[in-house]
C-alpha cells in the first residue's frame, strides 16, 4: 500500500462501485493508486490529498470482463464530496438493479463540486425530480444506452444543466424524450440529440431567445417528421433532421444542415454570419448563399452553378445529384481548398491552372470545353485522369514534368525548430513522398520535418516518379567581421567570423572581380579561405554566398592603433585613432589591468573611436587594451595631473593663447610657455656641433645657451653609483632639407661593449605634432628635438636603474644682465624650471612618463647639481633593455616688448624665455637632464650628492 489512505467514506463508496458493475479493480485498496494499480480495462481515479486523506476528483469506470467481488450492501448514497466527474461505461449489467445509480449521487454530500455525469451502454432510470441536490450539475450524457424512464426537459434543463446530449438512446415501450416548448430553459447552451426512438414535442419545437436565451448550438434527429420554428439570435449552429422546418430571416447563424426536411428558405445570403451550409436530400431548391466556406449538397436542387458571390476564401464545394446547369468558374482569387462536382449534373467545366493547387477535385460528371489541360495534372497523370471529365486530352507521349523548387536552401529560425516549409511547382498531392514530407498546399507548398538544426537530405515527391531533390537547412549565413593576414608563403589567409551553414555551397569572392577565395576551412563559426599569390595591408570588399543570403563586408587587416590622446586625471573624452575598417565590428576600450574600467564609446568610424574615461588616479601608467574586428592591442596611458584649469573658477589658465589638453597647456601657434605666457622667437641661430650633442642656441650677441648629454648612469635601490658612463666621443652624420635639419650621433664604445648610445638632434622652423611614449606632443617652431636612445645596458642587478645625466649651460658676454633667478614647483620632482638672465628667460619642461621596452612608463625628474651658469637634471627610470628620451628646447619673447637689442639696467628689457620641452619616448630609461638655470635653492637630502657630482662634472670639462 503506498501514498495517503482515502477518506473513509469515499472508500465504502468507490468499494461499493466495484461490487455493483464487477470492475477489475483492486477492492482491497486504501489508495487510489492502489485501487487502480491493475486496470486492464483503462478506467481511472484521480485524486487530491486533502489535509491527511485522499479524496476524489473523478471516476471514470470502463467494464470488461466481469469480476465478482461480492454482492454490494445497502446503501443510502455515494458519497464523494470534492467529485467533479463520474463516468460509467458498463457493457455488464449491475448486480443489484434495485440501486438507481443517479439517485445514489444525487445528494446532499455531492451538491457543490459535482459538475459532469455521463452513462454509457447502460440501463438507466432517470428519477423523475433529477437533478434535486446536484446544485452545479453542468453537463449531462446518455449514449447508448436503454431508458427506463421519461426525461423531461422540464425537470432535467430547469437546473444548471448547460450541455445536453442523447445519442443512440432506446426508450422501453411507454416511455419517451418529452420536450415542452411553453417554458423557459434558462441555462441550456447546447443540445445534441440524435438517434432517439421516441421524441414528443407536442407537435412543434420552438426554438426562440424566450424560450431558449441561452442555446448556441442544436442538433436534433426526428425519427418521424416534427415541426421546427426557429427564431433565435442567440443560436450560431443548427442542425435539423427529418424536420418541417421555418426559419427567420436575418439570424445569426454560423453552421446549418438539414437533412431529410423540407425547409421554408432558399436564399441562405440573408444569413450575413453563415459559413457552412449542408443540405442533404431536402425538398426545396438551394438558389443563393454568400460568405461560404463550406458547401455540400446531396441529392437536392441546385438549379445554377455557384459563383464566386456563395463563397469566402480557402472553401470546399461538392455538389452530388444536383442537376446544377451552368459553367464551373475558376475560383483563383478565394484558392479553393475541395471541388467535387460528381453525380446527375448538367454542367461544364475548364481545367483552370488555379485547379492545381485544389487539393480535392473531382469534375467526372461535368462537360470539359476548353482542351488545354496544366501541366500539374499531367504531372500525376495516373492518379488523377478518373477525376477529370471524361473528355479530358490524355497525356501526351514522352511528357517531362517540370517540377522545380524556389529554393533548395532554407534559413531556420532558431535551433528549435523542427519543420521547413518547401514551395515550389507541380509539387504533388502528398502521395508516395519521403518520409516526413507533409502537404500544406497542393502543388506548391510542403512541410518536411527535420530533427537537426543543421543538414542535408534527398526527398522525394513522388518515388515512383522520380521526382527527388538534394536541399540543405541550418542558420542563416552571419558574417560579423573579416580579418585577413598576408602569410609568409605570399599568399593572402582571409578569415570569416560570424554563423556559417557548413551543409550549404558556401562561395567566397574578394574584389569588384569577384575572384573566388577557395575555402581552406569551414566551421558553424568561422570560414577561411587562401588567395594564392596575393597580399595587401588595406581593407578588401568580401563577399560570401550561400545561395540564399549574400554578405558584403570589408576586410580588417590587423588592428593598428596608431595613436591615442592624452588626458589628465580627471577623465573626459578619449580619442584612439586605428584601423577599424568600414564596418568596424565589437569595437570597444577598456583601462586597469583586469580591464575592469569601461571607456564608454560616445563616437566610432572607420579611423576614430572616441570614448569617455572616468576620474583616474595621477602620475601612474594606466594599461589599455582595444577591441576591434577580433583583434585587440595593449597601450599605456600615462595619466598627469590637471594643471591647467584654476580650482578656483574652473577656467583655463593658458593666459588665453592655448587651451587645456590633458591636464597641460597646448599653446596656440606662435605661443610657448608653462601657461602659454609668451611668445615664441623665431629668429635665434642655431650653431651645431659636429663632434657632440651640444648645439648652441644664439639668442643675441652675448647670449648663448647649449645642452649636451654628459653621463649616464647606473644606481642602486639606495641611489649609489654603481657604474657611469661619460659620452664624450661621438660619430657625427646630419642630413639637411628644407623642413627638416636632423643631425645623428653615435657614441663610440670600445671593442665588446655591450651598451649603444644614439642621440639625434632635429630642428625644424614648422610646426609639428608627433607621437611620443603613447601621447601626442606638438614641437613649436624652430624648437630643438632631442632623442636619446639607450640599448642593451649592461645592469649589474634587475632592481638598478638608470640615470641620464644632461647638462644645460648659459653663457652670457655682459655683466649687466648676468644675475640668474630660478623657479621650479619641486625640486625633489620637477614638472617645469625657469630661468632668467638679466632680460632672458630660460623655461623647461619635464614629463613625468616615458618609454622603456615599448612599454609607457613614469620616471622621476630631479635637480642632481647647480653651479652659477650651470644644472644637472636627472632623469631616473627603472630597469630596460631598449630606453630613449626626447626633450626639446624653444626661445620664447615676452608679450611686453619686442626689443631686446640692449641691455639697460635702468630700464631692462622684458625676459626672453627658452622652453624646454622634454618627453621621453622610450621605455625603461632613467634621464638626467642638466639644464642651465639660476642658482636654486637645495634640498637637504641632495647636498652630499652635489658635491661629489661637481668634482665628477669637473673631471669630465678638464680632461
Amino acid at each position: 500500500m503506498t501514498g495517503v489512505s482515502l477518506a473513509n467514506l469515499e472508500l465504502n463508496s468507490i468499494r461499493w462501485l466495484i461490487q455493483q458493475y464487477q470492475v477489475n479493480w483492486n477492492i482491497t485498496g486504501n489508495t487510489c493508486e492502489d485501487i487502480t494499480i491493475n486496470n486492464p480495462d483503462g478506467g481511472n481515479l484521480f485524486c487530491e490529498t486533502v489535509g491527511e486523506r485522499q479524496s476524489i476528483l473523478s471516476i471514470n469506470i470502463k467494464t470488461g470482463s466481469p469480476v465478482y467481488h461480492g454482492s454490494p450492501d445497502n446503501i443510502p448514497a455515494l458519497i464523494f464530496p470534492n467529485l467533479f466527474l463520474f463516468s460509467i461505461d458498463s457493457t455488464i449489467p449491475p448486480l443489484n438493479d434495485s440501486f438507481n445509480i443517479l439517485s445514489l449521487l444525487d445528494n446532499q454530500y455531492n451538491d457543490i463540486k459535482l459538475e459532469n455525469i455521463a452513462l454509457l451502454n447502460m440501463n438507466v432510470t432517470v428519477p423523475t425530480n433529477f437533478p434535486s441536490n446536484l446544485l452545479f450539475l453542468s453537463q449531462f450524457v446518455i449514449r447508448n444506452s436503454a431508458l427506463y424512464s421519461d426525461i423531461s426537459f422540464a425537470t432535467l434543463l430547469n437546473s444548471t444543466t448547460r450541455y445536453l446530449t442523447l445519442s443512440d438512446i432506446s426508450f422501453v415501450t411507454g416511455y419517451s424524450l418529452k420536450i415542452d416548448s411553453n417554458i423557459t430553459y434558462q441555462n441550456i447552451q447546447t443540445i445534441t440529440i440524435t438517434n432517439v426512438n421516441v421524441i414528443e414535442a407536442n407537435g412543434l419545437l420552438k426554438v426562440s431567445q424566450n424560450i431558449f436565451p441561452s442555446l448556441y448550438y442544436l442538433v436534433i434527429e426526428f425519427k418521424i417528421p416534427e415541426n421546427v420554428t426557429v427564431d433565435s439570435m442567440a443560436l450560431s449552429a443548427l442542425s435539423v433532421t427529418n424536420g418541417l422546418v421555418t426559419i427567420e430571416d436575418q439570424l445569426n447563424l454560423t453552421t446549418i444542415e438539414f437533412k431529410t426536411s423540407a425547409v421554408s428558405i432558399t436564399d441562405f445570403s440573408k444569413y450575413p454570419n453563415l459559413k457552412s451550409l449542408e443540405i442533404q436530400a431536402c425538398t426545396q431548391p438551394l438558389l443563393k448563399a454568400s460568405g461560404l466556406t463550406n458547401l455540400l449538397v446531396n441529392n437536392s436542387l441546385v438549379p445554377n452553378m455557384p459563383d464566386d458571390s456563395w463563397f469566402s476564401p480557402y472553401f470546399s464545394l461538392s455538389l452530388l445529384n444536383t442537376r446544377t446547369y451552368g459553367h464551373l468558374m475558376d475560383f483563383s482569387a478565394l484558392s479553393p481548398t475541395s471541388i467535387v462536382i460528381l453525380g446527375i449534373q448538367n454542367a461544364t467545366s475548364q481545367l483552370y491552372p488555379s485547379l492545381c493547387f485544389v487539393s480535392q477535385v473531382y469534375l467526372v460528371d461535368t462537360t470539359l470545353v476548353d482542351p488545354f489541360v496544366p501541366e500539374c495534372f499531367y504531372c500525376y497523370w495516373t492518379e488523377l485522369m478518373n477525376k477529370l471529365p471524361a473528355n479530358t486530352p490524355p497525356i501526351p507521349a514522352g511528357f517531362n514534368c517540370n517540377i522545380t523548387l524556389e529554393s533548395n536552401g532554407y534559413n531556420l529560425a532558431d535551433n528549435y525548430q523542427t519543420e521547413i516549409s518547401i514551395a515550389g511547382n507541380n509539387l504533388g498531392y502528398g502521395r508516395d513522398t519521403t518520409l516526413g514530407l507533409f502537404i500544406l498546399k497542393t502543388n506548391k507548398l510542403f512541410q518536411y520535418t527535420i530533427n537537426q538544426p543543421a543538414g542535408r537530405a534527398n526527398i522525394s515527391f513522388s518515388r515512383s516518379r522520380g521526382y527527388n531533390f538534394e536541399i540543405f537547412w541550418g542558420p542563416k549565413l552571419t558574417v560579423s567581421f573579416i580579418q585577413t593576414q598576408n602569410l609568409f608563403t605570399g599568399d593572402l589567409l582571409v578569415r570569416l567570423y560570424g554563423i556559417f551553414n557548413t551543409f550549404a555551397p558556401l562561395q567566397v569572392s574578394i574584389g569588384s572581380q569577384k575572384s573566388i577565395c577557395p575555402i581552406s576551412f569551414l566551421s558553424t563559426y568561422e570560414l577561411n579561405c587562401l588567395i594564392p599569390s596575393y597580399s595587401t595591408s588595406e581593407p578588401q570588399s568580401i563577399s560570401i554566398d550561400d545561395t540564399l543570403t549574400i554578405q558584403r563586408l570589408y576586410s580588417a587587416p590587423e588592428l593598428n592603433v596608431t595613436s591615442v590622446s592624452s588626458i589628465s586625471n580627471e577623465g573626459g573624452d578619449l580619442m584612439i585613432t586605428g584601423n577599424f575598417g568600414p564596418n568596424p565590428y565589437n569595437v570597444s576600450a577598456w583601462i586597469s589591468f583586469n580591464e575592469s574600467i569601461p571607456c564608454n564609446t560616445t563616437s566610432l568610424n572607420a579611423t576614430h573611436l572616441i570614448c569617455s574615461v572616468p576620474a583616474l588616479q595621477e602620475n601612474i601608467v594606466h594599461p589599455l587594451r582595444i577591441y576591434a574586428n577580433g583583434y585587440n592591442v595593449s597601450r599605456e596611458m600615462f595619466i598627469s595631473k590637471q594643471d591647467c584649469i584654476s580650482t578656483r573658477t574652473g577656467a583655463s589658465i593658458c593666459s588665453g593663447n592655448g587651451k587645456c589638453v590633458a591636464g597641460r597647456c597646448q599653446c596656440l601657434f606662435g605661443y610657448g610657455g608653462h601657461f602659454c605666457e609668451s611668445k615664441l622667437m623665431s629668429n635665434v641661430i642655431v650653431s651645431p656641433n659636429s663632434t657632440t650633442p651640444a648645439p648652441t642656441m644664439v639668442v643675441r650677441e652675448g647670449l648663448n645657451f647649449t645642452f649636451n648629454l654628459v653621463a649616464i648612469q647606473e644606481l642602486n635601490p639606495l641611489d649609489e653609483i654603481i657604474q657611469e658612463l661619460f659620452t664624450k666621443e661621438w660619430i657625427h652624420n646630419e642630413v639637411v632639407t628644407s623642413e627638416l635639419t636632423r643631425a645623428t650621433y653615435q657614441l663610440h664604445r670600445p671593442a665588446g661593449s655591450m651598451e649603444r648610445v644614439t642621440a639625434i638632434i632635429e630642428h625644424s622652423p614648422n610646426q609639428r605634432e608627433l607621437e611620443f611614449a603613447g601621447q601626442k606632443t606638438i614641437y613649436s617652431p624652430h624648437s630643438i628635438k632631442l632623442a636619446v636612445n639607450i640599448g642593451s645596458w649592461p645592469f649589474q642587478d634587475r632592481l638598478n636603474k638608470l640615470r641620464v645625466l644632461l647638462e644645460s649651460k648659459v653663457t652670457v658676454d655682459d655683466n649687466e644682465c648676468d644675475k640668474l633667478v630660478v623657479e621650479s614647483n619641486d625640486n625633489a620632482k620637477i614638472d617645469y624650471i625657469r630661468m632668467s638672465i638679466g632680460s632672458v628667460s630660460l623655461y623647461g619642461r619635464f614629463l613625468p612618463y616615458a618609454e622603456a621596452d615599448n612599454h609607457t612608463i613614469g620616471i622621476v625628474n630631479q635637480q642632481v647639481n647647480s653651479t652659477s651658469d650651470t644644472l644637472l637634471v636627472g632623469m631616473v627610470l627603472p630597469y630596460c633593455q631598449e630606453c630613449a628620451i626626447d626633450p626639446d628646447f624653444s626661445v620664447l619673447m615676452s608679450n611686453t616688448d619686442d626689443n631686446i637689442d640692449h641691455c639697460d639696467s635702468s630700464n631692462k628689457m622684458p625676459p626672453w624665455k627658452l622652453a624646454t620641452i622634454i618627453t621621453v619616448v622610450s621605455a625603461a630609461v632613467v634621464s638626467a637632464i642638466v639644464t642651465t638655470i639660476i642658482i636654486m635653492k637645495k634640498k637637504n637630502r641632495f647636498k652630499r650628492e652635489s658635491k661629489i657630482m661637481r668634482k665628477r662634472l669637473n673631471t669630465v670639462v678638464n680632461q
